[in-house]
């Protein structure tokens, strides 16, 4: 099969939501409810996700498949919980783009460069689920950080052509250490790390010298 195939399942669905539309602007209100956009959307999406699975090079299709699968879920989730969709709605659809570049890397492990983007997008959704979840300060910039953190060091696993990728190692460290800091700050952490640091390093210094006396 031709790798233009993907032109049908995705032509009926943009025949039936301008059917939708024709029928709504003849009728003045609105006919199906949010159930059958969904399904609007999710067709678009498949068709695009059909492409990919076709033909593997034809990578760039995840990235609109993905994104209007989500797309179709949020319109689902508003009808169900329209106060989830709110809160969750750009966490699902940049989850739906970082998990697209990711399967663009585990397609080809070549393209480690894939990660990142991956990691940056999985990162701000879930900065956003956090900001809009739960009740902190600057609680989400740190989820941020320890995010890209994260993705820095998993590149340090990666091979590359030339070897292990060991300067991934200095960004992690950087990233990770500010997302832990911030993290600590915006949930009141900070004081109590540095009261039982000072403990920790008075307490070692007075055993050391302990030690060295007898």
């Amino acid at each position: 099969m031709r790798s233009t195939d993907y032109r049908v399942p995705l032509g009926l669905a943009l025949l039936a939501a301008g059917v939708l539309s024709l029928v709504q602007v003849m009728l003045g209100y609105p006919l199906g409810g949010g159930g059958i956009w969904a399904l609007v959307f999710a067709a678009a999406g498949a068709a695009f996700l059909y492409t990919y699975f076709l033909n593997r090079s034809q990578w760039w299709a995840l990235f609109p498949g993905f994104a209007l699968l989500a797309v179709g879920v949020l319109i689902v989730l508003g009808e169900l919980a329209p106060r989830a969709a709110g809160a969750l709605g750009a966490t699902l659809v940049l989850g739906a783009v970082g998990l697209s570049f990711l399967l663009v890397y585990l397609d080809n492990r070549q393209w480690w460069w894939a990660l990142i983007p991956a990691g940056v997008m999985f990162s701000l959704a879930a900065m956003v689920a956090v900001d809009q979840l739960v009740v902190t300060h600057d609680g989400g910039a740190g989820i941020l950080f320890l995010g890209l953190g994260l993705t820095f060091a998993a590149l340090t696993r990666v091979s590359s052509q030339g070897g292990r990728m060991r300067w991934a190692l200095i960004p992690a460290g950087v990233l990770l250490a500010l997302g832990v800091l911030i993290t600590a700050a915006a949930t009141h952490l900070l004081g109590y790390a540095a009261a039982l640091a000072l403990i920790g390093v008075g307490g070692y210094m007075i055993s050391r010298t302990v030690r060295l006396r007898k």
